[in-house]
């Protein structure tokens, strides 16, 4: 009997077994623990770096105030509440994306990422900026007088931010392939199809993964929530202009690194200071159904003539009509005064990202560990 035993199931079944007396299985383990301990460390380190920079970018006359005014007090509620806002917004679409990984279907999971998870983190950022600008004075009163400008404005960076996504990528094309969900075996063997070397993977890697530390240093501290938008669209760029392929060499190398500045700045920096909701679960509860609707909106308008995604939208993501119940009872949990979404923030985080992580690096390391299969 091989190492491994195979079949051809869709990637929901199990199908690669791994016996833990094979070499080969206990280098993949070995491989994916390095890949998890350099993430919490070089996480640690950008986290580090952040706060660092956060407090030498400070006035010196807001670091020597002891007391906070109403005002101060009022925009800190605030904050909060973005926090919130971002969160509410974006927890569905990511379960959505590690669900799109359950089809092992590598070319809608790289479209569904790039082409609408992306967008649905912008129009969270957008909304959150909105919360936060609604405290301050130069535009609090532009804000509630004028909603509608508001809203068209916010529109069209959103729709600028998207024409950029689809310049830096090509989008999907109108007919593309038959969408279906591919076996593990089908998604580790595209995933090693690209041959590469060590020292093209840490090149690329150096470049790509570079871009986040040295946002984090020279951009405003209000401007970093846009570091992963950028980052993306930059390693986008990289492989266009190179012709570089994700081999798994960079795939293995630039996860802890990449995933890392993501978590630091879509995940830890909102959490660090305020772990637990500080708006009411209704609140957001609310945000998930919406983050939802929008998502329906997208795939009817934006995305309706890629057949991938609509498939990918009946076979793979949870139906609204499914998520709605589901929210209904964690409200009624909470008027029991059952705390089931308190500590959603950190739970998510720390979930979501080690999922994610193990999801994109598993099948570049089994191919390392294993090599690829003889035609």
């Amino acid at each position: 009997m091989g190492a491994m035993v195979s079949s051809r199931t869709t990637c929901n079944t199990p199908i690669l077994l791994f016996r833990i007396s094979d070499a080969r299985t206990r280098k993949v383990v070995g491989i994916e623990v390095v890949i998890l301990v350099a993430f919490f460390m070089y996480t640690a380190i950008l986290y580090r770096l952040s706060t660092i920079w956060d407090r030498q970018s400070l006035p010196s006359e807001t670091k020597s105030t002891s007391n906070n005014s109403p005002k101060d007090e009022h925009a800190d509620f605030t904050k909060e509440i973005a926090v919130d806002v971002w969160f509410g917004l974006t927890l569905m679409p990511t379960f959505d994306a590690i669900a799109i990984v359950g089809t092992c279907n590598l070319a809608i999971i790289n479209r569904w990422h790039y082409f609408v998870s992306i967008r649905t983190m912008v129009l969270a950022y957008l909304a959150s900026i909105i919360v936060i600008l609604s405290s301050k004075p130069g535009t609090t009163n532009f804000i509630y007088e004028h909603p509608g400008s508001v809203f068209m404005l916010t529109l069209a960076v959103y729709a600028g931010m998207g024409a950029c996504l689809d310049y830096f990528r090509a989008p999907p094309p109108r007919t593309s392939m038959n969408p279906r969900a591919w076996t593990m075996s089908e998604y580790v063997g595209a995933i090693g199809r690209s041959d590469g070397t060590w020292s093209e993977a840490i090149i690329v890697t150096a470049v790509t993964c570079g871009l986040a530390p040295a946002l984090t240093i020279s951009l405003p501290v209000e401007c970093w929530g846009i570091i992963p938008l950028v980052s993306t669209a930059f390693e986008a760029i990289i492989f266009r202009k190179t012709r570089f392929r994700r081999t798994c060499q960079y795939t293995v190398l630039s996860a802890p690194f990449f995933q890392g500045g993501v978590c630091v700045h879509w995940g830890l920096k909102q959490i660090i200071g305020s772990p637990r909701l500080f708006s009411p679960p209704w609140m957001f509860l609310l945000l998930l159904v919406a983050s939802r609707l929008i998502l329906d909106l997208h795939l009817q308008t934006l995305f309706r003539n890629c057949p991938e995604f609509q498939w990918a939208r009946a076979r793979a993501v949870l139906p609204t009509t499914q998520l709605v119940p589901v929210v209904l009872i964690l409200l009624f949990l909470e008027m029991m005064h059952l705390s089931v979404v308190k500590w959603v923030k950190p739970v998510s985080v720390l979930g979501i990202y080690l999922a994610g992580i193990v999801a994109g690096t598993l099948p570049g390391a089994y191919t390392l560990a294993f090599g690829r299969e003889k035609k």
